[in-house]
């Protein structure tokens, strides 16, 4: 560990710990931060109470493993190999795996199975050349966003009409993100390079090179004013209001150690954190936290038992959570002391 973060480390001291039977595959908050959603490759499915991580509903269990969960409301959405989604606990079959589902402001789900978009009791939307990897909804208008290899197309539902974002380099995009208040898109890509690109306009989306990576760390900052992107080689936030002199988003590299393993905003500030793997026996693994535009150098480091694999704060931001890759779940209130 540096001598920029050793003076800060803390230790991830959880309000409770629950333990899956395989690897985390995701993680995800209810909208009143009562109940935490998450699912493993062993196929498991659970909704965790905030307070104490108690199971509060029978497990949803996918063969194969369970690759996405997501909330309606009050009702769980899940999706995984066996080519089936439920909606609080209803089982439907679409066929090939289920590798992203989307639920938008007024209740449509949103699901990209193998090769096809289709939204939940309407039909295929559109189907791609290539596996659809993520999905996201517009703010505003009946669309959804399809990413797959080398392209990222908005599909009508009420049509199934489809406009493409220009991608200038191409490449296998991994993950889509939005930032509804400041109306940008993001897709992390399988590359050295990642895209943004404002909603409301046309042309070509803005190549921001980062360094090789998988593409899934990409992350708009609470008032969708900052992007950051997590790579091996480098971590770095654009800011999007703040242009350089070529008119480009001007980039900031964040003094890091480790290989960055998740990634998340604080939901009403400019905290970022981003966990990080050293393979180091002792203090190996944790969690990184900045406010980029206060300075590149982390406010500090929370050493974790294991590698963290998804990060995810609730709605009010009092309470963040985290998987670990041994399957461990935990919370913890107000982690991170900004000083």
């Amino acid at each position: 560990m540096s001598d920029d973060i050793e003076p800060n480390v803390q230790d991830w001291v959880p309000s409770w710990s629950r333990q899956l039977d395989d690897h985390p595959t995701a993680l995800c908050w209810r909208a009143d931060g009562e109940l935490l959603a998450v699912s493993s490759l062993a196929g498991e499915a659970v909704a965790l109470d905030a307070i104490d991580g108690a199971q509060v509903r029978a497990p949803v269990h996918h063969d194969g493993g369970t690759l996405c969960v997501a909330w309606r409301g009050a009702q769980l959405v899940t999706g995984g190999q066996d080519g089936d989604i439920t909606v609080d606990g209803e089982r439907h079959h679409v066929g090939g795996w289920v590798n992203d589902l989307a639920v938008s402001d007024g209740g449509e789900v949103a699901i990209a199975h193998g090769r096809r978009l289709s939204i939940a009791g309407g039909g295929v939307l559109t189907t791609h050349t290539n596996t659809i990897t993520s999905l996201m909804w517009h703010p505003v208008r009946r669309f959804v966003a399809a990413a797959s290899f080398g392209r990222v197309s908005w599909v009508s539902v009420e049509d199934c009409s489809t406009n493409d974002v220009e991608l200038q380099w191409g490449g296998a995009v991994a993950t889509l993100c939005l930032a509804e208040d400041s109306g940008w898109g993001a897709a992390g890509v399988r590359g050295d390079w990642g895209y943004a690109w404002r909603l409301d306009q046309a042309g070509p989306a803005l190549t921001l090179p980062v360094g090789t990576s998988t593409g899934q760390l990409v992350g708009f900052s609470a008032d969708g004013s900052q992007l950051a992107l997590a790579t091996p080689k480098m971590s770095a936030v654009f800011d999007l209001v703040s242009p350089d002199p070529l008119g480009q988003p001007a980039g900031q590299w964040l003094s890091s150690v480790g290989t960055p393993t998740a990634l998340c905003w604080h939901p009403t500030t400019d905290l970022l954190v981003i966990a990080v793997s050293t393979g180091a026996s002792q203090r190996g693994n944790g969690l990184l936290a900045w406010q980029p535009r206060r300075a590149p150098i982390p406010l500090g480091f929370i050493s974790t038992p294991s590698s963290v694999t998804h990060l995810a704060w609730s709605p009010d931001g009092s309470t963040l959570g985290l998987a670990a890759a041994d399957g461990t779940v935990s919370t913890a209130p107000n982690p991170i002391d900004l000083g």
